[in-house]
């Protein structure tokens, strides 16, 4: 027989803050899949957006099932856009810079949001 190998077992439970979120750490590995681009299944191709030329826009491998998760909206376009297994999406409003923050938001980043791109970011969200 093939037994998957146990899980290590938590030595303590997950931090809760005041707010009864979860600690940031807890999301780490999260957010490693999304730098390795691991086990990806959709580029977001954010090229064609406004954003500063000194940052290199690069298309983002992500996934998803995380991306569905997250919100809603995302759900219904990926349920919508992607029926016919096309695997990539591009945003048809927002700046690069918003799009990248929201992203690595969802993966678990806990960078500051930049005041120049809180309006929009509550617009495109």
């Amino acid at each position: 027989k093939n037994a998957l190998p146990a899980m290590p077992k938590r030595t303590s439970p997950p931090e809760v803050t005041s707010d009864h979120s979860v600690a940031p750490h807890d999301f780490a590995g999260l957010a490693q899949i999304l730098k390795d681009g691991k086990f990806s299944d959709l580029t977001i191709d954010l090229g064609h957006l406004s954003g500063p030329r000194s940052v290199p826009m690069v298309p983002i491998r992500a996934h998803r099932v995380v991306l569905a998760s997250a919100s809603d909206v995302l759900r219904a376009q990926l349920e919508g856009t992607f029926g016919d297994n096309k695997d990539s999406w591009q945003p048809d409003c927002g700046s690069f810079g918003a799009w990248r923050w929201i992203i690595s938001w969802i993966y678990g980043n806990v960078e500051p949001l930049p005041r120049d791109l809180l309006v929009e970011i509550l617009v495109v969200a």
